[in-house]
């Protein structure tokens, strides 16, 4: 079974990372129990998209989705039009609190998957490790119920946007981990184990993880004095982030 060889695989690789007494990698490792919880209703609330007021992370969400695709180049050259289909939805179905852990977004290519993204204006953020084990653990969190949360229609309705079956995200081992140029400059210099990390996951798993460099945009800028504003990014070109 997938759902439990994913499950040890992350715990191994989380201890064996050094961040691994970090409290918010441990707070991370405690979401894999949380798939025994008896269902709540789980219906999350319309995302605002075009008044917005955060300049960091969650513009650059907001941005992503309101471009409606981005064109993937892969190392090989190849390149691709993914779909954005839904934005921060929760796997987890447990009492409704001001933050449950949500899928960042979720796209389309051939086939829907997850994406998580990484945003880094000022300071530097999570590093890399933490957005690997956010997509494997959401992935096993959604995997352990797809056909509950098809049921209980965990999505948002927006128009002109595909609809999606999370039975259908259970079956596609392909996700993405995204960030913007600032972010993987900064991480890239020092020693990290997430190229390690994806490929184990590749060999162990046959999960494919692709990791992916967007523009930097400064959000603080196009917001400007206006208290709310419709984020936006100029360049929808991504371009896939190796070792080397």
């Amino acid at each position: 079974m997938i759902d439990d060889r994913l499950k040890e695989f992350i715990e191994e690789k989380n201890d064996a990372c050094k961040y691994h007494n970090n409290k918010k990698f441990i707070k991370l490792k405690e979401l894999l129990n949380e798939k025994v919880e008896q269902p709540h209703e789980t219906q999350p609330n319309t995302p605002n998209l075009c008044k917005v007021k955060s300049v960091n992370e969650t513009a650059f969400q907001r941005a992503i989705f309101n471009a409606k695709t981005s064109s993937l180049i892969f190392a090989n050259s190849n390149e691709k039009k993914v779909e954005w289909l839904d934005l921060e939805l929760p796997i987890t179905f447990k009492p409704r609190t001001s933050r449950r852990k949500c899928v960042d977004l979720v796209g389309k290519l051939d086939k829907p998957f997850i994406c998580e993204l990484k945003y880094m204006k000022k300071s530097k953020g999570d590093p890399p490790e933490y957005g690997f084990f956010e997509l494997l653990i959401y992935f096993y969190l959604l995997s352990c119920k797809p056909k509950e949360l098809d049921e209980e229609e965990v999505y948002h309705k927006i128009e002109n946007r595909d609809k999606f079956k999370w039975s259908d995200i259970s079956k596609n081992k392909f996700m993405i981990l995204a960030a913007n140029e600032s972010y993987w400059t900064y991480w890239k210099k020092g020693e990290n184990d997430i190229f390690n990390f994806v490929a184990e996951a590749q060999m162990e798993l046959g999960i494919k993880i692709c990791l992916f460099n967007t523009e930097d945009v400064d959000f603080k800028e196009q917001k400007g004095n206006e208290p709310f504003y419709r984020p936006l990014i100029n360049n929808n070109s991504w371009t896939e982030v190796t070792e080397r």
